[in-house]
């Protein structure tokens, strides 16, 4: 016989063991969160410095591209393609099929033979839209094939207005730190000026992955700031010029690259050229571009800019190249 208090006993037991199961499941939850907030943290921990990489891949490494020209004289020899041609062979297929049709004494009577030569002959209708939708089509592919001939023509014969569209159709300049760039053409002369970044728009701290998963952030020295500015400046000015080299049948194109400067005279912000280069196409073509440094190339090259690591760039002469003044101030419609 079960007696009240082994009743009593047996509750009590049973209560404490739903008390332990739920007090056990409460610090599994706790544990499972803090495990996701750990998680999350070391996720946007590695995106942060995934992110920081990828920004200064953006603004050094703009340059680290294969150098291979653009064959325009092949297709500027290419003869012109005849006229299209109009071809009913959609239609001839359609018509043949109603002219086969031989309807029994059954679908005559029950009438399934007129409606059955009514889809024929909308069948024919449809054919002809299909054979004027296929003239349509080669129309334009021989109008399009005969339109890259000729403007490939006027690229080789160096017609500004071609080059210009030759530059804005397949240059590239996405992903880079180059805010624009406008095509000069002086005195047979091809200069690209570049619309550089400033130095406020360079990072001031590093972020680095540690192994614990989490980042290590650290502000820059101005020196080092400075020497990324530089980097920039060089990568993105190296850039421009293997992709007009690329693109356009030149042996050498010139480049300047323009900012905004402090001037410590005035204590204004002005923009400033604080950078040029003269780049063949011979050079380009010896040179590994993705194994090398920018601004080492650039000296290489022969750049002129004037920079230390103290103050940082310094605007320089243009009128030492034969370059107007103004050149970076100069609006013109192919910014690109």
């Amino acid at each position: 016989m079960v007696t009240a208090r082994q009743v009593s006993l047996g509750v009590a037991r049973a209560i404490r063991a739903m008390e332990r199961d739920a007090e056990r499941a409460q610090r599994q939850r706790i544990a499972e969160e803090k495990a996701r907030a750990k998680q999350a943290m070391l996720d946007a921990s590695a995106d942060a410095a995934d992110a920081y990489d990828r920004f200064i891949h953006l603004l050094i490494d703009a340059h680290r591209i294969p150098f291979e020209r653009r064959d325009w004289t092949t297709i500027a020899a290419a003869a012109s393609p005849p006229d299209a041609v109009r071809t009913p062979d959609h239609e001839n297929v359609a018509a043949g099929a109603l002219a086969r049709y031989r309807p029994g004494w059954f679908e005559e009577v029950l009438g399934i033979a007129n409606r059955k030569r009514a889809r024929l002959a909308a069948a024919i209708t449809r054919a002809r839209a299909l054979d004027d939708e296929t003239f349509a089509e080669a129309k334009g592919k021989i109008a399009a094939r005969r339109k890259e001939i000729e403007f490939a023509r006027s690229v080789l014969a160096r017609e500004h207005p071609a080059m210009t569209k030759a530059i804005g159709l397949h240059g590239d300049f996405t992903g880079t730190a180059i805010e624009g760039v406008k095509v000069v053409y002086l005195d047979g002369r091809v200069i690209a000026v570049v619309d550089g970044f400033e130095v406020d728009d360079l990072p001031t701290n590093t972020i680095r992955l540690l192994q614990s998963g989490k980042i290590s952030t650290k502000p820059l020295p101005m020196s080092k700031i400075f020497e990324l500015h530089r980097d920039t400046i060089c990568s993105s000015a190296l850039r421009v010029a293997a992709e007009f080299l690329k693109i356009l049948p030149l042996n050498i194109v010139e480049v300047v690259v323009h900012c905004d400067l402090l001037d410590r005279s005035s204590g204004h912000i002005n923009a400033r050229p604080v950078f040029y280069v003269l780049v063949a196409a011979q050079a380009l073509s010896n040179l590994n571009l993705e194994l090398a440094d920018p601004a080492p190339l650039a000296e290489r090259l022969g750049a002129d800019f004037e920079w230390n690591k103290r103050e940082g760039f310094h605007g320089i002469d243009l009128a030492a190249h034969e370059i107007p003044k103004d050149i970076c101030n100069r609006e013109r419609p192919d910014n690109f």
